[in-house]
């Protein structure tokens, strides 16, 4: 599965990005970014427009067999990428709904336990949750060394370094304390807290 974190954030007109592949390894699950983008951007809409593109150039699609319990053939799905992006006030999550991108959107709250609200069909949900949750739980996966740079990525060493910086923020940060987090750190926890918290099932479907 491939998911993308997307950070906006809006004081600082900073942008986020964070694509992982995540998949289960001897049973856990495990993480591969692909790409971590930090960089400023004053213009929600081109930031907008930049992701509705990716997701639309079929460079993030991945083909997937899906088995059946009862003996069916099996069938190769089409497997696109899940957007996880945290609402932001200035209309990133609505401008790619409207586009037809489902996106899983997460606004922070104080709230004891996390809560899902579905939107409508095909829009995917909003969801609640206290910040601190969300950090911790990123934090975990990096210290259980679930993290991983594809081999072979071209500028390997240079990941590396990005992705031990993240993994000392959040464990710096872990608690409550996302001021002060660059918008690529709290992109890389959303996938991390989604991927981790949400369950996720793909039902084979008789056409």
């Amino acid at each position: 599965m491939i998911l993308i974190g997307v950070c906006r954030q809006s004081k600082r007109a900073e942008v986020g990005l964070a694509v992982a592949e995540a998949a289960l390894s001897g049973g856990r699950k495990r993480y591969s970014f692909l790409e971590i983008d930090d960089r400023q951007e004053a213009d929600p809409e081109a930031f907008v427009q930049e992701i509705h593109r990716r997701l639309k150039d079929g460079g993030l699609w991945r083909r997937k067999r899906l088995f059946s319990q009862d003996r069916r053939p099996k069938k190769i799905l089409t497997d696109r990428p899940k957007v996880v992006a945290l609402e932001d006030g200035a209309g990133t999550i609505d401008g790619l709904r409207n586009r037809g991108v489902v996106v899983e959107a997460i606004r922070f709250s104080a709230v004891e336990k996390w809560e899902k609200e579905l939107v409508g069909k095909a829009l995917g949900a909003n969801y609640t949750v206290a910040p601190g949750h969300i950090l911790t739980a990123a934090a975990a996966v990096f210290e259980e060394g679930r993290v991983d740079v594809p081999l072979g990525q071209g500028k390997k060493e240079g990941a590396e370094r990005v992705i031990d910086r993240i993994s000392r923020k959040l464990a710096a940060a872990k608690g409550a304390q996302i001021d002060g987090l660059p918008a690529s750190a709290l992109a890389v926890a959303l996938v991390l807290w989604f991927r981790e918290t949400v369950p996720y099932r793909r039902a084979y479907r008789a056409n």
